[in-house]
């Protein structure tokens, strides 16, 4: 079997070691292909908020415990933080919602961070989401990296493609997350991935205001994620609209 890989949990992304717990702790409240990864690459390269990806997932904690050699969940988190926390000691991870009990797990172990505030972000075009995760459970290609070719995707049958189902279970994992916000009384900073891509540096400056750090400079050209949209997403928008309407 494949050994699972994915180049944003490469030492080349690493931080320059952080020995302390994080002041500021922060997640990145998401839903599958809600530009979440796009965000936590520009967030990356202010070197001032930390490096928030997706750590508690399976996998990629998985190949981090690998790298690091470390021999148990605790002192594989423990590297974590101390790799991707910033040196104004700010630290990041991205979550579904689905993810919070891998969160609570990781506290449970000792970790001092607490998490302290909570950044949504949530794509305004819910059609073109549902296309884009539908292709991604279809193709097994859930990121498109520069230079790295994904080992596992392939090409799909448009016709397999349920947007409607991709809708609600997009909706569901929003839903999960105000559930979540307003049991604990939390109120997070809404952020729309269209705001990103249209002014990436004032979005993540919005990020660092409300965080209470210091900005640094991005740069979308330096952003390592490819393009996964193409003709057959655009074909598939056209006629999923012309058959319900836009009101989605």
């Amino acid at each position: 079997m494949r050994q699972y890989h994915n180049p944003l949990y490469d030492d080349h992304h690493d931080l320059p070691i952080y020995a302390n717990i994080p002041k500021i702790s922060y997640v990145l409240s998401s839903s599958p292909r809600c530009g979440s990864t796009y965000l936590a690459a520009l967030i990356s390269q202010t070197k001032t908020l930390g490096a928030p990806h997706e750590y508690l997932a399976e996998d990629n904690f998985r190949m981090m415990q690998v790298r690091f050699q470390t021999p148990d969940d605790h002192s594989t988190m423990r590297e974590i933080v101390r790799r991707r926390t910033s040196e104004l000691g700010v630290f990041g991870v991205k979550l579904h919602a689905n993810q919070l009990a891998q969160l609570r797990y990781m506290q449970s172990l000792g970790h001092n961070f607490e998490i302290s505030k909570y950044v949504f972000i949530q794509r305004k075009d819910r059609i073109r989401q549902a296309i884009s995760y539908a292709k991604a459970v279809l193709s097994q290609e859930w990121i498109a990296i520069e230079n790295y070719s994904h080992p596992e995707s392939g090409t799909i049958n448009s016709n397999k493609i349920d947007v409607e189902g991709m809708l609600g279970n997009i909706d569901r994992e929003n839903n999960d997350w105000l559930a979540f916000f307003s049991d604990k009384g939390i109120d997070p900073l809404i952020v729309f991935y269209e705001d990103v891509l249209e002014n990436p540096q004032c979005e993540v400056d919005r990020i660092a205001q409300w965080l209470g750090v210091p900005s640094g400079q991005v740069d979308q050209s330096k952003v390592p994620l490819k393009r996964q949209s193409n003709e057959e997403t655009e074909e598939i928008i056209r006629s999923f609209r012309a058959k319900v309407g836009s009101s989605n």
